[in-house]
């Protein structure tokens, strides 16, 4: 990971240096289009390894057994000049943070039978995770973003690999699913077919989760693993790899967003220690949680928060979403989208004077929900829903929150107009991280905001 840089220079120039023990060599990624250079190593090289390089660049690399040792992965070689490819949005980058990602394996089988043998007729594998969907989202909607989070073991491995080959490309065929010709370590810095997703991950010793979704004609029959657990040094490594790249990433990071469950050994406590640093340095954050962990974030004080109606009501106890999303207001969130499946959204925004559309209380930590809090609310929905599939629905939703009020780049209702059609196309996708552009642009101006 780059810690420091040279200023005033016209190109960047990276090196970033690896240790690998098992296969007693070491190699060095450098120049701004990632070139590689291998280097000869005694195989003895220690446990622990630590090298500055160069005036220009600074990397540290650990190892542990010939392998990282919970350290970041960044895609950092960019041209400094023009960083983004012609028709991007460019100059602000979204960092999309999955706590804990998963490798999703979709079986399809003609029927599923319980205690029998079943044939599997199609396997699909894909880089899953709230978050890692969100990425992709963000990135077919022309918006640079970079992946964080734990990942580890061969699951990690794989999930690190098929990203950095299908990201971004709905309809991708995946039956290679190797690692790129231009990487021989499991670990690289991978540059991702959609030029505008970066990895930049924390690597664990466990082992990244899987999910199994069998589909028949019936159906879906969901396994999800529990995912790793994280030790304290993991966890701490994991917020300390998030500062850097809030502060070091180049295009600078604007705005953050945090999708899904946390894994074991990653507490409510590290979530809301997360948000504040992220407030610190001035980014906001948008949280898609459910559980006590959604109370957490709005008492945070995070920019935006996403449940959808059932997650609201059942982690505030209120029996309408209306009335959930108002709590969660006045716990602290400065804005609330809740999702009404079929039904459209709820977007709910505390009114502060003199403050833009989308921004956050100045002091949303501080807010007392005991103080009379003005809300603000609107409903959006479609003229008639659209059937098909809602698997990663809700995480389209939280791409396109981030990349219009979270950015402050349009008011909440402006935002929810969009966030309703990116939402609706991704139910016509097969699976989660897929929209339709050309649907987007038809459904949105038919889209209605009515204030309630």
């Amino acid at each position: 990971m780059i810690l420091d840089r040279g200023p005033g220079k016209p190109r960047r120039h990276v090196v970033l240096l690896r240790v690998d023990a098992r296969r007693g060599r070491r190699w060095a990624t450098t120049g701004s289009l990632g070139r590689r250079t291998q280097h000869s190593s005694a195989s003895a090289i220690g446990r622990r390894f630590a090298e500055q390089i160069d005036h220009d660049a600074h990397a540290l690399v650990t190892t542990d057994g010939g392998r990282p040792a919970a350290r970041a992965v960044v895609d950092l070689a960019r041209d400094r000049q023009d960083p983004w490819p012609r028709g991007s949005r460019g100059g602000a980058m979204i960092l999309a943070i999955t706590p804990n990602p998963a490798l999703d394996v979709t079986y399809t089988v003609d029927d599923t039978r319980l205690h029998e043998v079943n044939r599997v007729r199609e396997v699909r594998t894909e880089a899953g995770g709230k978050g890692v969907n969100v990425a992709k989202v963000l990135a077919q909607l022309g918006e640079p973003v970079t992946c964080a989070g734990p990942l580890g073991g061969p699951a990690g491995d794989e999930l690190h690999r098929r990203l950095a080959t299908t990201a971004g490309r709905p309809g991708t065929s995946d039956a290679a699913g190797t690692t790129p010709a231009d990487t021989d370590s499991a670990h690289a810095p991978a540059q991702a077919a959609d030029p505008l997703l970066r990895q930049g991950w924390t690597w664990i010793d466990g082992t990244t989760r899987r999910t199994l979704a069998v589909l028949d004609a019936g159906g879906a029959t969901g396994l999800y693993e529990p995912g790793p657990q994280l030790s304290a040094a993991e966890v701490q490594q994991l917020l300390a790899d998030v500062g850097a790249l809030l502060t070091g990433a180049i295009p600078p990071i604007e705005a953050v967003t945090i999708s899904g469950s946390l894994p074991g050994g990653m507490s409510g406590e590290d979530l809301a220690t997360l948000i504040a640093a992220i407030r610190e340095v001035g980014r906001p954050v948008l949280v898609d949680t459910s559980g006590p962990g959604l109370l957490t974030a709005a008492r945070a004080g995070a920019t935006v928060l996403k449940p959808n109606a059932e997650e609201a009501m059942e982690a505030t106890g209120e029996s309408t979403a209306l009335d959930a999303a108002r709590a969660l207001c006045e716990l602290g969130a400065g804005t609330v989208v809740c999702s009404l499946g079929g039904e459209g959204m709820l977007g709910l925004q505390r009114a502060e004077a003199g403050a833009p559309a989308g921004s956050a209380p100045a002091d949303t930590a501080s807010v007392d929900r005991t103080a009379a809090t003005t809300v603000r609310a609107w409903r959006a929905r479609l003229p008639q829903a659209l059937d098909g599939n809602p698997t990663g629905a809700g995480d389209s939703v939280v791409a396109a929150l981030a990349s219009t009020v979270l950015l402050g780049r349009t008011d909440l209702p402006t935002a929810l107009r969009r966030a309703v059609a990116v939402g609706a196309s991704a139910v016509t996708r097969p699976v989660a991280g897929e929209i339709d552009l050309e649907l987007i642009d038809q459904l949105e101006p038919t889209v209605t905001i009515e204030e309630i």
